[in-house]
């Protein structure tokens, strides 16, 4: 019960302002439009299959969903079920905040609607300018060292929102961690991983890579 009374202390923390929120609407259902539009009058063959909005339980408000080609998806978040993404290009406009699936669908499986409030909470983080960068940020040692910082926050933040209501995703009592260390370490073990797969998958620089974990 303390976890969960904690995970609603960090839901009303994350929550967008009205006026934020209000903002994000009207972006987002301008966007729509706009691939409304698109598919209308254009033959070509979109990855985007359809836009929606998704009611998240626990912030109670809209968010927008995109569903998206799987093959294409994996290109950009290989290892993730849904992905919250800030600097989705579409058609040459850049969309608002919003959730990627890669299926045509919801997913039925129950334990893939903690995995959307996990990523809404990322969404959350961007409509408050506080989404790290690890992914496309300068590779420059003390950069990297910033974002990592922010980015073990922010996927502390989304990791224990959905763990706390989402008990079998917790780990066995015999690892004797408590949920704070487990989220802690997810956030850690996860921006290292988006380091390194820039490291040997875009060939960025190994000098600047040896001076961050100096």
């Amino acid at each position: 019960m303390k976890n969960q009374e904690k995970a609603q202390s960090l839901i009303l923390k994350l929550m967008p302002s009205k006026k934020i929120h209000s903002a994000y609407i009207q972006k987002s259902k301008e966007f729509v439009a706009y691939f409304e539009g698109f598919k209308r009058i254009s033959v070509k063959k979109s990855h985007v299959y359809k836009l929606e909005y998704v009611t998240s339980k626990y912030f109670k408000r809209k968010y927008l969903v995109a569903f998206v080609d799987r093959n294409w998806f994996k290109k950009i978040a290989p290892v993730c079920d849904a992905a919250a993404s800030s600097q989705f290009f579409f058609l040459g406009i850049q969309a608002p905040p919003l959730l990627l699936i890669p299926s045509k669908t919801f997913p039925k499986r129950v334990s893939f609607k903690s995995v959307v409030e996990h990523e809404i909470v990322h969404i959350n983080q961007a409509l408050n300018f506080e989404l790290p960068d690890l992914r496309s940020c300068l590779f420059k040692h003390e950069i990297l060292f910033r974002e990592l910082i922010k980015h073990i926050r922010s996927e502390y933040e989304a990791n224990f929102i959905q763990l706390a209501f989402d008990s079998t995703l917790i780990p066995p009592d015999h690892y004797k961690i408590s949920l704070e260390e487990w989220c802690h370490l997810r956030g850690f073990t996860d921006g290292i991983e988006c380091i390194l797969r820039r490291l040997f998958l875009k060939g960025e620089d190994k000098a600047e890579f040896k001076k961050f974990v100096q």
